[in-house]
């Protein structure tokens, strides 16, 4: 008999690649490569009737429950590609190259649960009395056709030319492919006689490439109207059916990205400083989301190509050789400005976000004019104190005395949806980051630094201030407002049926500033001389990663991003677990 958890998974992957080379004639040479990738896993988990749950852990004996789970994925691609190289005249070189490639990935998952075992003897799914089982597929392919051409004149003057043709499952079979030329060019200037006589610049080049990309990230099945298993009863029996679980849309195409990037690298000083800077200019259009839709249409979204956007910055780059003796120091720096501002959504212009008062549908709201997914709600104004105060000051329809106060930016004298308004913005004013590398004869030390500055975040403090005591609270709460007589801090609104759900509405409550300067990674390293003729090279290390964050950040991670790389939803902190702080010592030997 069990009496305790257990889950076992066994997984088993494979990599392989394999090519092959042909050289017809002098320059031409055909290279063809296959590469898969396979997985498969199977996890067996039994909880016994004598361990509990989550929100019951302390009242054994528990239901048993035992589960199975496989799965199985696949993906392979085939690369053939034919290039020619020729050099005319000595100083005339092109690079001319064709290919094709084709790739396919498939995913299978199978789900088996049981329930009501008859004891914790037996915990395989086939003694329980309940048993459940899903399964589901999806696979995606994609094929490609591509050119480029690159011309170089005595190694300052270059030309390149490129162009893609894709062809993607996920889209509708009139709009599967997608054409993605690009252009750029470069100028050593620094090789030109007029620069002979600049000691002080040692390599200038200037470049620009203006050129179109393509995105096809969506899913699987998005242009298809999908459907459901859903049962009923009929006559005291179950019947079991089919129904639509969301719309399709055929019309679906690339999502494609037009770019302009001129910059600029300067070698000074013997190169011992090195100068990159960039500026772009990106618009795109025909963006891939799920927009909102009014649920009376039975459903919430449907997937659509829903507009153009712009995106614009300027970015940095320093490297430079401090100390070259024999104490050496180098240092690397970046810094970027990013902007981006909506031109089009659809074909109305409907704003995404911004929709009801709670949920990730209300936080933001990107519309046209300004920049994407900035923070949308009320301007929080403190607590109706007294009686006078709540008299006299425009009021939500649940407020009370000792409720939370929100700012009546129209002035009609209500709180309402009409009173919200842009609150932050989740895009930082400025990225940068710092790399610091130290050598002293065998020793060695690197610090690795990275910040961001003026972004807002927007800490979801739901659940640690409900004051139903059932869940850990903030500290702050023991000042929260009790009666007119005692009234607290004005910082925590009362607890009454009814009025708590506007305090945890979107506002400047919970938004806060996340500038930040973290010390990512300091590592120092002493390289072992020569010991024996098998070992060739031996290394000690010891180091810190999340050595050190700088902040004023209230939450623990400023870094954090429920959402992920979700573009419309940044900036958002749902009580993220913090980055660890960890130490490793580590020995490398090269034989």
């Amino acid at each position: 008999t069990l009496t305790e958890s257990t889950n076992r998974l066994k997984s088993t992957r494979l990599l392989s690649n394999a090519f092959a080379e042909f050289q017809f004639l002098e320059g031409l040479k055909f290279k063809t490569s296959v590469s898969l990738d396979l997985s498969a896993n199977n996890q067996r988990a039994f909880k016994p009737s004598t361990v509990g749950t989550a929100s019951n852990s302390n009242l054994p004996p528990n239901m048993a429950t035992a589960s199975y789970n496989t799965a199985f994925y696949y993906s392979w691609l085939t690369e053939n590609t034919l290039n020619y190289e020729k050099t005319f005249a000595q100083d005339h070189t092109i690079d001319v190259l064709a290919g094709y490639s084709a790739q396919k990935f498939r995913q299978e998952n199978n789900s088996l649960t049981g329930t009501d075992f008859p004891d914790d003897a037996v915990s395989w799914i086939d003694a329980a009395a309940i048993k459940n089982g899903s399964s589901n597929m999806g696979e995606w392919s994609l094929i490609s056709f591509f050119s480029r051409l690159n011309y170089n004149y005595k190694g300052k003057y270059m030309l390149s030319a490129s162009l893609r043709r894709d062809g993607s499952s996920r889209f509708g079979s009139g709009n599967r492919w997608g054409a993605f030329p690009s252009i750029s060019a470069g100028w050593v200037v620094s090789d030109e006689t007029f620069m002979s006589d600049l000691n002080a610049i040692d390599y200038l080049k200037v470049r620009a490439e203006y050129g179109s990309s393509g995105n096809f990230n969506i899913g699987n099945y998005t242009q298809f109207g999908n459907i459901s298993s859903t049962n009923y009863i009929f006559g005291n029996a179950l019947a079991s059916g089919r129904s639509p679980v969301s719309i399709g849309n055929s019309q679906l195409t690339w999502e494609t990205s037009k770019g302009l990037d001129v910059g600029i690298d300067i070698g000074l000083l013997k190169n011992r400083i090195f100068v990159t800077a960039d500026f772009y200019n990106k618009v795109t259009s025909d963006m891939l989301y799920q927009i909102d839709i009014p649920a009376g249409t039975g459903y919430t979204n449907i997937q659509s190509n829903v507009g153009e956007f712009k995106f614009w910055g300027y970015e940095f780059s320093v490297n430079s050789k401090n100390l070259v003796g024999n104490f050496k120091w180098n240092t690397d720096f970046n810094i970027s400005f990013n902007r981006n501002k909506v031109i089009k959504l659809g074909t109305n212009n409907t704003p995404i976000g911004g929709i009801g008062e709670q949920g990730e549908t209300s936080y933001w709201k990107t519309e046209v004019g300004n920049p994407i997914a900035l923070f949308y709600g009320y301007v929080w104004d403190g607590v109706y104190m007294t009686q006078e105060d709540f008299d006299s000051q425009p009021k939500h329809i649940t407020s009370a005395v000792g409720t939370t106060r929100m700012k009546d930016l129209n002035q009609d004298g209500v709180i309402d949806n009409k009173d919200k308004t842009y609150i932050g913005n989740p895009n930082p004013d400025f990225l940068f980051g710092i790399t610091n590398n130290f050598s002293y004869k065998n020793f060695d030390l690197t610090v690795v630094m990275s910040g961001s500055y003026g972004a807002d975040m927007f800490v979801h403090r739901g659940w640690n201030e409900i004051q139903d005591g059932n869940f850990n609270v903030r500290k702050d709460l023991k000042d929260r407002w009790r009666s007119i007589e005692d009234p607290g801090a004005g910082a925590q609104a009362r607890s009454l049926s009814g009025t708590t759900a506007f305090g945890r509405f979107t506002s400047t409550k919970w938004l806060f500033p996340a500038s930040y300067l973290t010390v990512k990674n300091i590592t120092i390293g002493y390289s072992i001389p020569k010991l024996t003729h098998v070992i060739k090279q031996a290394r000690v290390y010891a180091s810190i990663q999340q050595a050190l964050v700088l902040t004023n950040y209230v939450g623990v991670n400023p870094e954090a991003s429920k959402n992920g790389l979700d573009g419309l939803k940044l900036g958002f902190d749902g009580t993220a677990y913090p980055i660890p702080r960890t130490f490793a010592l580590g020995l490398n030997v090269t034989f």
